[in-house]
């Protein structure tokens, strides 16, 4: 799946799942590859480059799903009208970069 494809299914996802996304040319796109994850109680105490190197080989932590749910809630509550896609997926890859 991309990440364009997990983001316009978010509410499918596990809640307390992760997004691990695999950087092209060094950068988060829309088309990444991405994997989403529930991590047992013991991969949660392990860094996520090490959760994504056993369970996700390639990718990269990009944000828990029930933070990018709150995005897009926020997102068109803020933006009536506007669609989701592919404004808010620049702004949530741009909030994984830079803020998580």
């Amino acid at each position: 799946m991309t990440l364009l494809e997990a983001i316009n299914h978010i509410r499918e996802l596990p809640e307390n799942g992760i997004l691990f996304v695999e950087p092209i040319s060094g950068e988060f796109r829309s088309d990444s590859r991405t994997v989403a994850l529930e991590l047992s109680d013991s991969e949660l105490e392990l860094p996520t480059a090490s959760v994504a190197a056993l369970r996700a080989p390639g990718t990269e932590y990009f944000l828990e799903i029930y933070i990018i749910r709150e995005f897009i809630e926020s997102w068109q509550l803020e933006n009536p009208g506007i669609p989701l896609f592919p404004q808010a997926v620049q702004r949530i890859i741009r909030y994984a970069v830079n803020d998580a």
